[in-house]
């Protein structure tokens, strides 16, 4: 089967399972990065939320071909900030309207960046204790994870401002104004698959190579940031369109 129809299979599965469920949408690296992606996130709301065990077996079937997560939301709760804003940044409605999607988004405040640049401390603190470990496999694993943090400190600024940006729904990517994809691009490709999952993160002159990407990610993070000051929230008549 190609991808379209695995979708509407596990779609109609999960509806079998759950017949008050009114959205369906998938978010994360499948959209942002499919061809890097290991797996499918799922965000369901539904009337009233079942056993979560009965969604993963419903999702999980032998005839798919990639692991799939899921989280449940029952319509009219409210989801964390953080959390709804990876899920707009990066998203495709696979059943439903989006309706229930939008009128979260309604509810956001402005844009905060903190996590992001939270993820940036890390990736610092990561590298001052690859600097201080005596083995060898410790060291390896702390450097990896410092450039990950970078990497997702990237991820974490492109949906909060997509977040903002209603206009662009869909891949990280293909959405973001060309100067940010092309920025984008590189911090998938190097940071999160070069130096991260591969493990071929410069040898010589790391600590400097590492600084030069902080600032980098730092001066990506507060370039959105001012973007984000361009808000424009559409309409579902609007968003529908765009859809379409």
């Amino acid at each position: 089967m190609d991808s379209e129809s695995l979708l509407n299979m596990l779609c109609k599965q999960l509806l079998e399972y759950d017949s008050d469920i009114v959205e369906i949408a998938r978010f994360g690296s499948s959209v942002y990065a499919p061809e890097y992606s290991r797996d499918l996130d799922l965000v369901v709301i539904t009337k009233e939320p079942k056993e979560y065990i009965g969604y993963m077996e419903a999702a999980n079937s032998e005839e798919l071909r990639f692991d799939v997560d899921i989280a449940v939301i029952r319509l009219g709760d409210n989801v964390r900030e953080s959390f709804l804003r990876h899920i707009l940044g990066a998203f495709e409605v696979l059943y439903g309207s989006g309706e229930h999607l939008l009128g979260m988004a309604r509810k956001l405040d402005d844009p905060n960046y903190a996590e992001a640049r939270s993820y940036l401390k890390g990736g610092r603190e990561d590298m001052e204790l690859a600097s201080k470990a005596s083995d060898e496999i410790d060291r390896d694993r702390r450097v990896r994870s410092a450039f990950e943090n970078l990497f997702h400190a990237a991820r974490i600024a492109s949906t909060v401002y997509l977040s903002t940006q209603l206009s662009r729904w869909g891949n990280i990517r293909r959405k973001l104004p060309p100067v940010f994809r092309e920025r984008s691009d590189q911090y998938i490709t190097t940071l999160h698959i070069h130096y991260f999952y591969e493990g071929n993160y410069p040898r010589t002159g790391l600590e400097d190579k590492f600084s030069k990407w902080v600032q980098d990610v730092e001066d990506y993070i507060s370039e959105l940031e001012r973007e984000s000051a361009k808000k424009w929230i559409p309409t579902f008549k609007e968003y529908f369109c765009l859809r379409n």
